[in-house]
C-alpha cells in the first residue's frame, strides 16, 4: 500500500489523527520531501503533463529526491492524512473558475487548520483557522500576511516582496471531492486548463 511506504519514507508510523502527530507528519514532510519542478520539467521533455501516481510520488521521493510541486504534494498528503485517520477538504484558489493553488484544511477536535504545502513552503502549519490567529511572516525579502476568513475555515494570504504585493491567494472554496481518483482530479484539472 502506498500510504504505507510514505509513511516508511517519511520515518513515521501510524498513529491517532491528532494535532501534535499532524505537526509531526508536516515537519517530517518538510525534512524528507523537497519542493521543486525539476521533475515535472523532465516529465514535460518526455511529453508527459500529467502528475505521477502515488505509488510512483512515493518511489521518486524515495529513489530520486523528487518531491514535486503544490498539486502532488498537497494531494498526496491529503490521501495519507485521509489514510491516517484525519479528516481533510482540499481548498483551492481559484481565478476565473480554475485552481492556481491547492492547499488543506484539515478538521482536529472542531477546529480547523490550515495547511499548505508550496507557496508557504518554508512554514506550511498547521494554522488554527481562528479570527484570533492572524500574522505576519518576514522571510528575506518577503512578507506573507495569513488572515482567516470570517466563517473560520477559509483562509487570504498576501505576500509581499520589498513592500510591493506580488501575490494574492484566497483558499475560499474547497475542490469538488466527486473525483474517484488522483488521477480524475488531474484530468478534472487539466480540462479547466490549471495544469
Amino acid at each position: 500500500m502506498s500510504e504505507l511506504n510514505f509513511l516508511k519514507v517519511l520515518k513515521l508510523q501510524i498513529e491517532s489523527p491528532t494535532l501534535d502527530f499532524l505537526c509531526r507528519v508536516l515537519q517530517q514532510h518538510q525534512c524528507v520531501v523537497p519542493y521543486e519542478n525539476l521533475s515535472k520539467l523532465i516529465r514535460s521533455a518526455a511529453g508527459d503533463f500529467t502528475i505521477p501516481s502515488f505509488l510512483n510520488y512515493v518511489h521518486d521521493i524515495k529513489n530520486f529526491g523528487y518531491g514535486r510541486t503544490c498539486f502532488a504534494q498537497n494531494i498526496y498528503l491529503q490521501q495519507l492524512l485521509n489514510f491516517l485517520g484525519f479528516s481533510t477538504e482540499m481548498h483551492g484558489n481559484w481565478v476565473d473558475g480554475k485552481i492556481t493553488h491547492p492547499s488543506l484544511v484539515i478538521r482536529i477536535d472542531d477546529k480547523n487548520y490550515y495547511v499548505d504545502l508550496g507557496i508557504m513552503s518554508t512554514f506550511v502549519g498547521p494554522f488554527e483557522l481562528d479570527l484570533k490567529h492572524n500574522f505576519t511572516k518576514q522571510i528575506g525579502n518577503q512578507t506573507y500576511e495569513f488572515a482567516t476568513a470570517n466563517d473560520c475555515q477559509s483562509s487570504h494570504l498576501k505576500i509581499f516582496r520589498q513592500g510591493k504585493m506580488i501575490r494574492e491567494l484566497k483558499n475560499t472554496e474547497p475542490v469538488p471531492t466527486q473525483r474517484k481518483s488522483e488521477q480524475a482530479f488531474y484530468k478534472h484539472l487539466k480540462k479547466q486548463k490549471c495544469l
